[in-house]
């Protein structure tokens, strides 16, 4: 692409944008025939008018208070709270003024231009209303900008970020640009998307462990996951004098590396992050270092990702071995590694006895939500199927009481963790048979 440099950040290009989009003679919106939600006008019940400011809707607010009591008119007391609960509020009041006006909201706009599966001109239509009626409505801005790059028009979609950029705090920008990377990702432009992570990455090098995913899926959609490696390490050799901060660069190493399936890397990170830590002696800096630490821990459990997160919270407890969260973290995560393990072996196990594996998936997934909403509709199905074959040879109760001896001796780790709930399950599953039955099945 000619101007790549220029789409994001160059001022001057960004003002030839709106300069041009100024220049087009901007049309007068109508209310649309479709549009026929309608709204009590809040100012007309106030007895206000629309340019009205908080001290003039208080003032109004009482006078109608007083006017209409709650003890004697309720209900319009009610819609006279409603009104000024509304119009004080300036969010709700915008909502309120479009809705007022236009007879639809911008997320009534938004659900129309999204609600077909392809992107049409009359979506890319709707989507421009709704920026016209309100130009700082961040969601649909971000949707008109999808909606030019999903359909080649690179150099508008950088122009709807451009506006944003231009009217954003500086602590919003590199989410903003983490947008666009990640929305030039999804929409094929490969070559754009990895030349605005490198420089997203020369920009705000410390933003690499917010920003690794979207960075990561720009690089490695071109095939240079590794090239993000070395990049990340050359910025982290580049951090002089260090701060106890540049630990999140350490993470952004780890989590890169382990995307990659780069296993020595992985190690090489880790161990240059304990060394890391180790160059630090006071106090308030290792704290500082285990705090962070313990926060991208827990949002990489949270993700269940918790090979990382264990990775993460050991690191933690190199800065400070006395923290008693981290440790219990610590302990949760080897409990949830072995869990997952043997589920995995059991899978693939011709000799276990299948509803098994799917009542302690489900018994997992109710303690850690390891599993998508729908496995308790297969573990339902895979249970039916199981018992309605073996009621033919004469019951179920002694393949379960087996199942579960065998997997206390294949599987000691899943057994263990729910030892009660399976002696809970045998004794459900065999209160019809007698002493010998059941003993020889068990045993």
């Amino acid at each position: 692409m000619a101007r790549q440099e220029s789409l994001f950040w160059d001022e001057s290009y960004g003002e030839e944008i709106e300069r041009k989009a100024a220049s087009k003679t901007k049309p007068q919106l109508r209310r649309r025939k479709k549009a026929k939600r309608e709204v009590e006008d809040y100012y007309a019940l106030l007895g206000v008018d629309a340019a009205a400011n908080p001290a003039a809707l208080k003032r109004a607010y009482i006078a109608k208070t007083k006017e209409f009591p709650p003890e004697t008119h309720p209900e319009e007391f009610q819609k006279i709270r409603a009104a000024y609960e509304t119009l004080r509020d300036p969010a709700k009041r915008k909502e309120h003024d479009i809705l007022l006006r236009y007879g639809e909201t911008i997320e009534d706009l938004l659900r129309e231009a999204t609600s077909k599966p392809t992107i049409t001109r009359n979506a890319i239509t709707l989507l421009k209303r709704a920026v016209t009626i309100d130009p700082d409505h961040r969601g649909a801005r971000l949707a008109l900008a999808y909606a030019y790059f999903a359909t080649g028009r690179l150099a508008e979609g950088c122009g709807q970020f451009y506006y944003m950029r231009r009217r954003a705090q500086p602590e919003e920008l590199p989410a903003l640009w983490r947008d666009l990377i990640k929305m030039l990702v999804q929409t094929r432009w490969e070559d754009e998307a990895l030349a605005e992570a490198k420089r997203f990455l020369a920009t705000y090098p410390r933003e690499a462990c917010a920003a690794w995913d979207v960075l990561y899926d720009a690089y490695e959609t071109l095939g240079e996951g590794d090239d993000l490696i070395v990049t990340i390490e050359k910025i982290i050799s580049e951090q002089k004098p260090p701060t106890p901060d540049d630990i999140i660069l350490y993470v952004a190493w780890i989590q890169v590396a382990d995307a990659v399936d780069w296993r020595d890397r992985v190690i090489r990170a880790t161990k240059e992050a304990r060394k890391f830590i180790k160059s630090f002696s006071a106090r308030e800096d290792l704290s500082r270092i285990a705090a962070i630490l313990r926060k991208e821990s827990e949002k990489c459990y949270n993700d269940n990702d918790f090979d990382t997160a264990k990775i993460l919270i050991d690191l933690a407890l190199v800065a400070d071995k006395s923290d008693t969260e981290s440790k219990e973290l610590s302990q949760r995560l080897v409990t949830i590694s072995s869990l997952l393990r043997e589920i995995e072996l059991a899978q693939h196990d011709r000799k276990i006895f299948p509803p098994l594996i799917g009542l302690a998936m489900r018994w997992l997934n109710e303690e850690f939500d390891f599993f998508d909403e729908e496995i308790d509709d297969v573990i339902d199905n895979m249970l039916d199927e199981a018992e309605e074959t073996l009621m033919d040879f004469g019951g179920i109760g002694g393949y379960y009481a087996a199942g579960v001896k065998y997997l206390k001796k294949k599987y000691p780790a899943l057994y263990k963790h729910f030892e009660q709930r399976w002696q809970d399950l045998i004794k459900e599953k065999t209160a019809n048979l007698n002493r010998d039955e059941r003993r020889s099945f068990y045993f």
